[in-house]
C-alpha cells in the first residue's frame, strides 16, 4: 500500500459520508481512519499517535492539505444547525484519486468503509475524539475497560465521568470493538 491508496480511501469515506449527509472535519476523518485501520483492518501508512484531539496523523494532515490544493477534497462552511466549521467534500478533482491499481483493493474494503460510516459518522468530532482515544488507549496500551474512565479524565479533563461511560457502553455494543478493548 501506499500513498496513492490513502488518497483512494480518503476520498471515498468523504463520498460515502457526503452521501449520508453527515458533516466531516479533519478531525472526524483522522478518528474515522483510525478506527478503520484499527478495529475493521483496513490498510494505510498512517501511524497514529494520541494527540490533542485523539489519534493523530501529521501525514494525513499534510496529504488533506494536499488533496485540498489539487481539489481533489474540497472544504465547505457551515453554519449550523447541526455542523459549525469546515465540512470536508469530495473536489471538483475526485476521479483523479481513481486512476489507480487499487479499486479492487477497495472494493474488498468497501463494506468496511460503510459500516464505519454507519456506525460513526453521525457523531460529531468531540464524539469521535473521545471514542477513538478510549479504543487507541485499550488496544494500544492494554489499559482495561474501568482504568479506561480515569485515563481519560486525566488526559482529556473536559469529558465528563458519564459521558465516558456512556462512550463506553456504546463501543461495547459493537461486536467488532467490543472484542478488542480490554475487560
Amino acid at each position: 500500500m501506499d500513498r496513492k491508496w490513502d488518497h483512494l480511501q480518503l476520498v471515498r469515506i468523504c463520498q460515502l459520508m457526503k452521501e449520508e449527509n453527515y458533516p466531516l472535519s479533519k478531525i472526524s476523518l483522522q478518528e474515522i481512519l483510525y478506527i478503520l485501520q484499527e478495529i475493521y483492518g483496513v490498510k494505510s501508512t498512517y501511524d497514529f499517535k494520541l494527540f490533542t484531539y485523539g489519534p493523530y496523523s501529521i501525514r494525513l494532515t499534510e496529504d488533506l492539505d494536499m488533496l485540498l490544493a489539487r481539489r481533489i477534497l474540497s472544504q465547505e462552511y457551515c453554519q449550523g444547525p447541526v455542523h459549525y466549521g469546515f465540512r470536508l467534500l469530495p473536489g471538483e478533482n475526485y476521479k483523479l484519486a481513481y486512476f489507480t491499481n487499487y479499486q479492487d483493493i477497495l472494493e474488498g474494503y468497501e463494506e468496511r468503509l460503510k459500516r464505519v460510516v454507519q456506525l460513526f459518522g453521525r457523531h460529531s468530532a468531540r464524539d469521535l475524539e473521545l471514542r477513538a482515544a478510549l479504543i487507541f488507549l485499550s488496544v494500544r496500551y492494554g489499559i482495561k475497560k474501568e482504568a479506561l474512565v480515569e485515563k481519560i479524565q486525566s488526559i482529556k479533563g473536559y469529558f465528563k465521568r458519564e459521558e465516558v461511560k456512556e462512550a463506553l457502553l456504546e463501543l461495547a455494543e459493537i461486536p467488532e470493538i467490543r472484542e478488542k478493548i480490554k475487560e
